[in-house]
């Protein structure tokens, strides 16, 4: 997540949120979709009341964005109930069609609330049996796994840290990096090689339900699997777990894969 300051330093306040989109790596010239669903969420959270949290972020990618052009994102109001309220949200560059349409569900938390997650992976890999395979803005550093295999575990966190102490900045940034390596799995389950990422995978859909409070600052654990491929489609999940075994979100992909 670009900057470092509390959420309302991202905004021009105006019922919408307007910032240049990154790419993804290097030179490239597509804007990163991880970036676009934050701006969205991001711009989302601007009109939610303050005592909701994100739950449930899905991300239609309907065309790329350019990275280095301003990208807007539109927030349409759609619900305000007491415990849930619901917004729709436009992103894309000013003046063409939209390059996403982003739905999100936001909770007002019970803290009484029964609480159950599943036993985190046991034992968890460590810093040292990993590779750095990604560096900014997002630090990601995988296990090594055997060819052909549809799993993947990585560790993941900002390039730059640490990150204001605001909660909904935390939301966003981790609705970003979730949006790194979860479909390389559709590649490798077929044994191909990763530098054809770029030009074989392109994400359709992205789908988070944030569970747990989490900070960004901290490395993540991030399980992923290939779920399926078919008919040009991969589809892929995954799990992010906090250093100390919390499940802080689950993660749905699907994207077009290339021969």
């Amino acid at each position: 997540m670009a900057g470092h300051g509390p959420i309302t330093d991202l905004f021009e306040l105006d019922h919408g949120l307007s910032v240049p989109v990154v790419a993804p790596s290097g030179a490239a010239t597509r804007g990163f979709g991880g970036h676009v669903a934050a701006i969205g969420l991001a711009a989302a959270y601007a009109t939610v009341a303050a005592d909701k949290r994100v739950h449930h972020a899905h991300v239609e990618f309907l065309r790329p964005t350019t990275a280095g052009r301003i990208t807007r994102a539109t927030v349409h109001d759609t619900s305000d109930g007491r415990t849930l309220a619901r917004r729709v949200v436009e992103v894309g560059h000013p003046g063409e069609k939209p390059a996403a349409v982003a739905f999100a569900t936001f909770l007002r938390r019970d803290p009484a609330g029964l609480d159950y997650q599943p036993g985190p992976i046991t034992p968890p890999p460590t810093i040292d049996d990993t590779e750095v395979v990604h560096t900014s803005p997002v630090m990601v550093r995988a296990v090594p796994q055997p060819n052909g295999s549809a799993l993947q575990k990585v560790w993941i966190r900002p390039r730059v840290v640490p990150l204001a102490d605001d909660p909904r900045l935390h939301d966003c940034a981790l609705l970003f990096a979730s949006d790194l390596t979860v479909l390389w799995t559709t590649l490798t389950v077929h044994g191909r090689d990763l530098d054809e990422r770029h030009s074989a995978l392109a994400t359709t859909s992205h789908s988070v339900w944030f569970h747990r409070d989490v900070d960004l600052g901290s490395w993540l654990l991030y399980d992923q699997e290939a779920v399926s491929t078919t008919h040009g489609l991969g589809q892929a999940s995954g799990r992010m777990w906090t250093a100390s075994g919390d499940l802080a979100a689950t993660v749905m992909q699907v994207g077009t894969l290339g021969r």
